[in-house]
């Protein structure tokens, strides 16, 4: 049991690094079992995290260097994790204009 549930929560957290990866090629991300960091610009952070909030979908942002920000993002359950690609589609367009 302990072996299925570890082996689904490494494809779920696969998955969601792969699709955050394909939204944001530029952006610097670590992996772990339960959420993805990114590092993205403040002004580009800001947006996405703004943008996501409207889709009701919260990530947390650090503010700990003044040259980039770190946004977590936590594993998303199966069914939510093709509304968080859906939602990221959807604001692509209004995040194009910011750096890394």
């Amino acid at each position: 049991w302990q072996d299925d549930r570890r082996t689904k929560l490494r494809q779920l957290s696969n998955a969601q690094y792969a699709c955050l990866r394909q939204a944001f090629p530029e952006a610097t991300l670590t992996q772990t079992p339960l959420f993805t960091s990114m590092r993205l610009s403040h002004d580009r952070a800001e947006r996405l995290v703004s943008a996501l909030l409207l889709e009701r979908i919260a990530l947390r942002y650090y503010r700990q260097h003044t040259e980039h920000a770190w946004l977590r993002v936590g594993l998303a359950k199966v069914d939510q994790l093709e509304r968080v690609r859906g939602a990221l589609a959807g604001i692509q367009g209004g995040l194009s204009s910011g750096s890394n």
